[in-house]
């Protein structure tokens, strides 16, 4: 964490912030303990306030990430993890109100600044998803329609587990 200075309106103030690899400004907290969010992505934050198609569009993707994010936690078939992710990315882009609430969320918010701020995967995570991506395993093999297809999920969900445990774990002071 460093010290930023803001010199906006009512934000005014200085405030501990967590930078990406690039310097960019994510997240932080100031002074009052109160969440402030910075520019996590390239382009980000932008055009916010600009009342675009695209900034709509932007818009749409998050919620419906995030609604699909949301049934990933109870389906074990779906992933929980990389729609929340996209939606951070999205509302980042669309809605400063959307992505502090991701951001600040006690469940999803570690996850997503971790992301945000070096691309890092926290080892309970890791573990969570393989598990759910084991049992999701199992019951299509026991219920599948067919075991060609079983295999073919089988071995996708083996290549996301292989990238998440090659991701690095967060570093915590």
């Amino acid at each position: 964490m460093s010290q930023k200075r803001c010199e906006q309106g009512s934000e005014a103030g200085v405030y501990e912030a967590s930078t990406s690899p690039a310097g960019r400004s994510t997240v932080g907290k100031d002074s009052a303990g109160r969440l402030m969010v910075g520019r996590a992505y390239p382009g980000a934050m932008a055009n916010v306030r600009s009342k675009t198609p695209v900034r709509a569009l932007w818009l749409v993707i998050a919620v419906a990430s995030l609604s699909l994010g949301a049934v990933g936690v109870v389906v074990p078939v779906l992933p929980t993890t990389p729609f929340l992710l996209l939606a951070a990315y999205a509302a980042a882009r669309s809605s400063t109100r959307l992505h502090a609430w991701l951001v600040g969320h006690r469940l999803f918010g570690p996850l997503i600044t971790d992301w945000q701020a070096n691309h890092t995967v926290s080892r309970r995570a890791k573990a969570t998803a393989t598990a759910t991506m084991t049992a999701s395993a199992v019951v299509l093999f026991v219920v599948g329609p067919s075991t060609w297809l079983a295999l073919a999920v089988t071995a996708l969900m083996a290549t996301v587990a292989t990238w998440l445990w090659l991701r690095p774990e967060p570093t915590r002071s």
